[in-house]
């Protein structure tokens, strides 16, 4: 355990945290990358107009490929930086990524540029005091950067992983309907406006997980041993009982049936991304009264596409579509393969598109030809480093770190302890004060056309 200096304060949230961590700082304020404008200017003007000190920033990224002059030039920075009290504002993604550089450049067997900024590193933890803001995110549990090492690999199970997944948000499908009644007040649930789509279902508790298990009950309760399966199922079988059993008895399903939709995930629709799989979100986002989940009209080009020019039976695969839809939704020109003609726009954008855009099976064949293979993919390696490092008992000099809250005290590393002086010890009554004034007694709220 490093030293119980290494401390954390909380402050109310509608004050300004950053006025008491200005005269603190010595060398180094970790902030969010969200936070990086505001405190930079913020310091830049207070700290370096009017004490004369220098505010720079300090980013590390992966795409950076340092060489030995840069790192000698970044030293060079510190050391002027010390000697002057100058500040440096970084993120903790830019020091735990230049951390996991470190031993990236030793993999690549680049020892001296790795020796040089393992240097950094260590002048660093000896040298610099450290001043977290918003430091119970910052050092949340969960939070961790990872690197992936070597070349790509396709996932365990391959394509039969991702098929047997589908096969179960279809029987979640099927079933979503009854346990929204037996559990009104626990799950939300919309049902779709054509059969053919996935309902908005989510829940919201643990307890109708029980009867959501039911799906494949048989697989959690066997009693066979691993070794004893070897015998009776080929390696493939196997990978696909662990990756069911995997989510359900681990409850993946549970957690990913509790998530909102534009608020803890989503697709990021930057170009830059490229990526179609949905990802984290960090931040709440305005969610739409009825959001729906479906392919647009170029990803919908694709699949009819590759149906017409690379299947061996285009007729069959369509008829399964076809049938998933209702009879009377489907206009009797697009009944049949035969009578679908994709160079008809009209046709396209009136009766195809319109009719298959939120069909299962369709937007399953499109991440099972587009998404899946191209970005399901695993690394047999990875570098990992956590926001516990941020902390470490290698750095010599005390960490102070200020935050908003004080309910997730006991979720911080162990070496650190939150000081409730005595002059703040009113801020959890001045919150409950401030919500109980009359003017939050009321609310207004825009209309959806606004």
């Amino acid at each position: 355990m490093i030293s119980f200096a290494d401390s954390k304060f909380e402050s109310s949230f509608n004050q300004n945290k950053d006025e008491p961590c200005k005269p603190l700082i010595d060398d180094c304020k970790p902030v969010f990358k969200s936070l990086f404008p505001t405190n930079y200017q913020s310091l830049r003007y207070k700290l370096g107009g009017l004490l004369n000190r220098r505010i720079f920033p300090f980013t590390g990224r992966r795409d950076m490929n340092f060489n030995n002059k840069q790192i000698n030039q970044i030293f060079k920075h510190f050391q002027q930086g010390l000697h002057n009290c100058d500040i440096i504002l970084t993120s903790p993604e830019d020091i735990l990524s230049f951390d996991l550089l470190t031993i990236d450049k030793c993999r690549k067997n680049e020892f001296n540029v790795g020796r040089s900024m393992l240097t950094i590193q260590r002048w660093l933890k000896k040298y610099i005091r450290d001043v977290l803001d918003e430091s119970d995110e910052i050092l949340h549990v969960k939070y961790q950067l990872t690197y992936t090492v070597g070349s790509q690999e396709q996932v365990d199970g391959r394509t039969e992983r991702w098929k047997t997944i589908q096969k179960i948000l279809e029987l979640v499908k099927k079933h979503s309907a009854n346990i929204s009644k037996c559990f009104s007040e626990k799950v939300c649930y919309k049902p779709s406006k054509r059969n053919s789509a996935f309902p908005q279902f989510r829940l919201q508790s643990h307890e109708p997980y029980a009867l959501l298990s039911i799906i494949l009950t048989i697989i959690l309760e066997t009693h066979s041993s691993v070794e004893h399966l070897i015998n009776k199922f080929t390696c493939i079988d196997i990978q696909l009982f662990l990756i069911v059993r995997g989510l359900l008895s681990l409850k993946f399903l549970l957690i990913t049936f509790r998530k909102r939709y534009r608020v803890n995930y989503g697709v990021n629709p930057s170009l830059s991304f490229n990526r179609l799989m949905a990802v984290p979100f960090p931040a709440k986002d305005v969610v739409a009264d009825r959001p729906e989940f479906g392919l647009n009209n170029s990803q919908l080009f694709q699949c009819f596409n590759c149906l017409n020019e690379e299947e061996t039976d285009p007729t069959s695969i369509y008829d399964q579509w076809v049938l998933y839809e209702d009879e009377k939704d489907v206009p009797k020109s697009i009944q049949q393969w035969i009578g679908v003609n994709l160079k008809d726009y009209q046709q396209r954008i009136d009766h195809l598109f319109s009719t298959f855009r939120y069909n299962m099976i369709v937007i399953n064949y499109f991440r099972h030809y587009f998404v899946f293979p191209r970005e399901a993919k695993q690394f047999l390696y990875k570098l990992v480093t956590s926001a516990w490092d941020l902390s470490s008992s290698l750095r010599s000099k005390i960490i102070t770190g200020f935050s908003g809250t004080n309910d997730t005290q006991l979720l911080l590393p162990v070496h650190i302890r939150q000081y409730d002086l005595p002059e703040l010890q009113k801020t959890d009554a001045i919150v409950v004060n401030n919500l109980l004034k009359s003017k939050n007694e009321n609310y207004q709220f825009l209309y959806p056309s606004m």
